[in-house]
This record gives structure tokens, sequence and C-alpha cells, in this order.
């Protein structure tokens, strides 16, 4: 059962630090359409700009990955997310305050006029605003990612920088690394997938 606090204070937007210095080659990476192996809180992920239609193409072809599962989508905060979706429940407020950043995904109603394709939605966006310094300066610097856990559709997901390498030889680039090879094991991950709830 699901218990609703009072109405809260509208959330706020925090302010953006300057990315590390380690993230321009990826940001440039992602401007380009391309793909990236980064770490979150649960398992390391591949992920695109999720406003790219191309990109998300290009990430659920690697995946394995029909339109029918879209992927979905880490925000840097609850600003971002307000930008992408229809309205945020007082549940959905709750569950935030509670449980952000971390390893929970809600499912909402996409905002109307939200123009990204990121596959047979049925007009909903599955959201989260992951725990991992890194991977929150990315957010911050590029805006929301299209991402899925980091492994072949049926493979176990990878929790290594090494084993999501392996699974996507020569097609993505690991985050904050120049080098597209180039696995970021120091940035380590946890090793369970994101509990997922419909609000």
């Amino acid at each position: 059962m699901l218990a609703v606090s009072p109405p809260s204070e509208p959330i706020r937007p925090t302010a953006s630090p300057a990315p590390d210095p380690r993230l321009l080659h990826t940001v440039e990476h992602l401007a380009q359409d391309g793909l990236v192996i980064l770490p979150t809180d649960t398992v390391y992920g591949i992920g695109c700009a999720a406003r790219s239609a191309h990109a998300v193409g290009r990430l659920l072809a690697a995946k394995g990955r029909g339109r029918s599962m879209p992927p979905p989508v880490l925000v840097s905060g609850p600003a971002d997310l307000e930008a992408v979706v229809d309205e945020l429940p007082e549940a959905a407020r709750t569950l935030i305050s509670t449980f952000w950043p971390g390893p929970l995904t809600l499912v909402l109603d996409a905002a109307p006029d939200l123009s990204w394709d990121l596959g047979e939605t049925g007009g909903t966006i599955a959201v989260r605003m992951p725990d991992h310094p890194l991977t929150l300066q990315l957010l911050r610097a590029v805006g929301p990612l299209a991402v899925t856990s980091a492994n072949r559709t049926g493979a176990p997901p990878a929790t290594s920088a090494a084993e999501a390498r392996a699974a996507f030889s020569g097609r993505v680039r690991s985050a904050g690394s120049p080098d597209p090879q180039s696995p970021q094991d120091a940035e380590a991950c946890g090793a369970q997938a994101s509990p997922c709830r419909d609000i």
C-alpha cells in the first residue's frame, strides 16, 4: 500500500556545476548520436541522447531489442522530470522525495508535446534519477539520456565496465574516457536492476 503525504512544496531545480573534464569527449560523442557505456547506482547502462530518434534506434539495435520495449530515461533531477511528464501526481512526489536519487523507476504519462521517439511507449515514459556522481554530471551537461542495462537482450546485466565493453565491443564509448575502448572500472556500480513503479 502506498502512503501519500500531504501536498508538498513544489520541486525546485538544483544548480548545475561544471561537468568533470573527463566527460568532454563523452558529451561530444552523445551530441553526434553516439552510444555510451555509463555507470549507475544499479548496473552498468548503455545510453544515448533521449531526444535523438536516430540514437535511440541505434540503442535498441545494439541491445537487440524492438520498439515494443522502449528504454527508460535517466534525468538529473526533478526539473528535467517535470519537462517530460504530463503532470506529477502527489504520489510520485512522495516516492521521489523518499527514493531519489536512487534505483526507483517511475512510469508516468508523457507530456503531450514531448516529441521524442523512444519506441512504442503508449503515451508513457519511464524515468529515474540515478545516484551516481559521474552519471549525474553527464546528465546535467547533456540532458536526459535513454538508458538500458549494458547487456544484449537475454544476457545478464553488466556490473563492470569490462563486461559492458565486451557486450558491445567497438560500438560504444565509455563515459568519462576519450578512448572508446577504455572502461572506467574505477566508477563502481551496484549489482541489481532498478525496480519499476507505475504511477
